[in-house]
């Protein structure tokens, strides 16, 4: 896969017009990366974390998750008001290491891929959808500011694995929130 990156940015970088039958090598390549990434993934043995995970589901999500959704979350005055042992069990999960799975270790993380986060996340989807939308959101952030940020931002990921949860605003005015339907442009202005 790493060829693959090397290759495309050769050509973009050198302006290259690639031979012909060049860049489909390049796909069946990054395919092929792709397929080998995706079974180390698969075949990484979980279970410890997914059992436990299961069980704390079991035992502290599934009695509460019906009370959630017929509640939901409500603003009064300035403040976000969550349904009634909702903020317990997020906080239990953080002191499980849930919300630093795909965080490395340097910054409070377990140091796992991010992949595995969301694998987590599709256990609890199960028990409960909206927690496991909260969690999502949160892993969504902590990928971009991972993968993005600068050093001092990075630095929010401590927060992000213990007490403090990420979000994301979005909105258009063709698409309200439905980021399946923004739609963007680049244009290049200037230098």
């Amino acid at each position: 896969y790493q060829k693959f990156i090397e290759a495309i940015q050769k050509v973009k970088a050198e302006g290259i017009e690639p031979e012909e039958g060049y860049l489909e090598r390049l796909e069946r390549l990054k395919a092929t990366a792709v397929v080998k990434l995706l079974s180390a993934y698969l075949a990484e043995d979980l279970s410890p974390i997914e059992n436990k995970v299961q069980r704390f589901a079991e035992k502290e999500i599934l009695p509460q998750a019906r009370k959630w959704d017929e509640e939901g979350a409500r603003k009064e005055a300035e403040q976000i008001m969550l349904p009634e042992g909702f903020r317990g069990v997020l906080k239990q999960l953080a002191d499980l290491s849930i919300f630093g799975i795909g965080i490395p270790k340097e910054y409070g993380g377990v140091g796992l891929a991010h992949y595995y986060a969301y694998r987590i996340i599709s256990i609890l989807s199960y028990y409960c959808p909206a927690l496991a939308v909260t969690l999502a959101v949160n892993a969504a952030v902590q990928d971009a500011i991972g993968e993005f940020g600068t050093e001092e931002q990075k630095n929010i990921l401590k927060r992000l694995t213990k007490d403090e949860l990420g979000a994301i605003c979005i909105t258009e005015s063709d698409a309200g929130s439905n980021p399946m339907e923004m739609k963007t442009f680049a244009r290049k202005e200037g230098d």
